[in-house]
């Protein structure tokens, strides 16, 4: 958290008084279950935060996942 206020230009009164919504990929570092950044906002600053999958991150899985879909029944 402390690199967020370094070097994002964020003071933590806008977190607490701005912060709604978090949405990243589903790696750990990001919307794991201990220690992840998503921990950490919902801890100390936004109790309520809600939790996103980014869905730009989603698209992009289920597209990739159609297209191999389509690939294997194309070669059935």
């Amino acid at each position: 958290m402390d690199n967020v206020f370094q070097y994002g230009g964020l003071l933590e009164s806008d977190l607490v008084s701005k912060l709604i919504s978090f949405g990243a990929n589903g790696v750990s570092i990001f919307q794991g279950a201990k220690r992840s950044v998503t921990t950490q906002l919902k801890e100390k600053f936004a109790p309520c935060m809600l939790e996103e999958h980014c869905v730009a991150h989603q698209t992009n899985l289920v597209v990739s996942k159609l297209l191999l879909t389509s690939k294997i029944e194309g070669m059935l």
